[in-house]
């Protein structure tokens, strides 16, 4: 078996970490978090709320659909930044009572 060094290891962690995150589309990040945001292009965006207005009924190329992927966008896109704000809230609370101690 090789002599692998720490620096090996640490880069062949890295590199499967980064990977595991990746999604089929190429994004990253969880779908519809703030980095999902971030990694997706517009058509890509799109084409996933789209695909949610086309199960509630909408049809593709109607002004209803593009109305529906707008509102489900930014819906999505405020529940995302509302949960990562409660979330750095609940760190920033963590961190003050460890270092307070």
């Amino acid at each position: 078996m090789p002599n692998y060094s720490a620096n090996h290891i640490l880069v062949i962690f890295a590199i499967s970490s980064t990977a595991a995150c990746s999604n089929p589309d190429g994004s990253t990040g969880r779908v519809g978090s703030p980095y999902w945001f971030n990694s997706t292009t517009p058509e890509m965006r799109y084409e996933y709320f789209s695909k949610i207005c086309k199960d509630y009924g909408f049809e593709a190329g109607t002004t209803e659909m593009s109305q529906c992927v707008q509102q489900e966008t930014v819906a999505a896109r405020d529940n995302s930044n509302q949960k990562a704000q409660i979330s750095g809230a609940a760190y920033a609370n963590t961190y003050s009572a460890v270092t307070s101690n």
